[in-house]
């Protein structure tokens, strides 16, 4: 069985780095490699954002189906709420916490 790397080993703070260069050098852009997403690792990054309670996890997820479309800047925008959404610690929405409307760790 093949070694599926997961959404972490995807969205790796090097990979956003050198998306955030790639806005900023004239000599890269949408074809720089740090902007592209293989539709395995689309899938992956899908799968973990379906499972996510995070209440932005819809959005991303549109986000990463419309890769192809996107624009440099969105793409680099895409893989800095993705990463923050499936490297975050896990999150659920609670109503009633002890200190009022929040989020719970």
């Amino acid at each position: 069985m093949p070694n599926h790397p997961t959404p972490t080993d995807i969205l790796t703070r090097e990979r956003i780095g050198n998306a955030l260069t790639a806005l900023t050098d004239p000599t890269r852009g949408i074809t720089d490699p740090s902007l592209h997403l293989e539709a395995d690792e689309r899938d992956r990054i899908t799968q973990a954002l379906q499972s996510s309670p995070h209440p932005l996890a819809g959005f991303a997820e549109t986000i990463i189906n419309q890769w192809d479309q996107l624009a440099a800047d969105d793409r680099v925008a895409g893989l800095l709420l993705t990463a923050e959404i499936v490297n975050s610690p896990r999150r659920q929405r609670s109503l009633d916490t002890p200190t009022g409307p929040g989020l719970e760790r």
